[in-house]
């Protein structure tokens, strides 16, 4: 990221954490930020959410939006987190068109839930398996729970 968009980002948004990760710019936000926050960075050229990606860590799970910008050829890395408890996370859809089926294989695989997403349903496995999430650390590899 630019350093002229680098310093607007961090006076828009002084509560994010800024930090670079293996040579990407990284921005870790409140998960009620983070539209705000991809709207910002597509206005400033990254229009790619290329990979977004959950991750389930010991207490809680993350979310992560590697975006890109093809007129910079750069990258930006944003990261949210939600509770086990009560997963749910803003959705990106209307900023992103293309995370629409990214949302959606997360919902299916872990279960967290993109609120105002417009059809969040399974991508991957069957209706109606309600606690089945195969990349939940607690999933039994031996089949569906009973």
């Amino acid at each position: 990221m630019d350093k002229e968009t680098w310093e607007e980002f961090k006076r828009e948004f002084p509560n994010a954490e800024v930090k670079e990760i293996d040579g990407k710019p990284t921005v870790i936000v409140d998960k009620e930020e983070v539209i705000s926050v991809c709207d910002f960075l597509k206005r400033h050229g990254y229009t790619l959410p290329a990979c977004i990606s959950g991750v389930e860590l010991q207490d809680r799970f993350e979310i992560v939006y590697h975006l890109f910008s093809l007129s910079k050829a750069t990258w930006c890395v944003v990261e949210t987190f939600t509770s086990k408890d009560d997963p749910f996370v803003p959705s990106v859809h209307e900023v992103f068109r293309g995370a629409d089926w990214q949302e959606r294989e997360i919902y299916d695989m872990f279960g967290i839930i993109f609120e105002g997403h417009p059809d969040l349903r399974r991508i991957l496995l069957e209706e109606g398996e309600d606690d089945f999430f195969p990349l939940r650390k607690e999933f039994r590899r031996d089949g569906p729970p009973d």
